[in-house]
């Protein structure tokens, strides 16, 4: 995780005299890797394929599935955990710059 912050660096990087255009092709990026993020996410979750050590279950409810479904193990972190937050950071960065 270290190496993938130090390769990342120029996709966080915000110059103080940036053009538009570099802006809008890392907010480009931002949300195109925040999609992939969860799109191998779901894709790994849906068929317990990799990434976590408890399959999902159906439940009695939505929400019971749902809750299924997110319950990853953050210590230590599974590939499953990195995804769903790395995806939801860059989404915040798309946002919130």
């Amino acid at each position: 995780m270290i190496l993938l912050g130090y390769v990342a660096g120029p996709i966080f990087s915000q110059k103080p005299n940036s053009n538009p255009l570099e802006a809008s092709l890392r907010q480009q990026t931002r949300l195109k890797l925040g999609l992939s993020c969860w799109g191998i996410f779901a894709l790994l979750r849906r068929f317990n394929i990799y990434g976590e050590t408890l399959p999902w279950q159906v439940g009695v409810h939505f929400g019971e599935t749902l809750m299924s479904v997110f319950n990853l193990t953050k210590y230590p972190p599974s590939l499953s955990f990195l995804l769903v937050t790395l995806g939801g950071m860059f989404f915040c960065l798309v946002v919130f710059e």
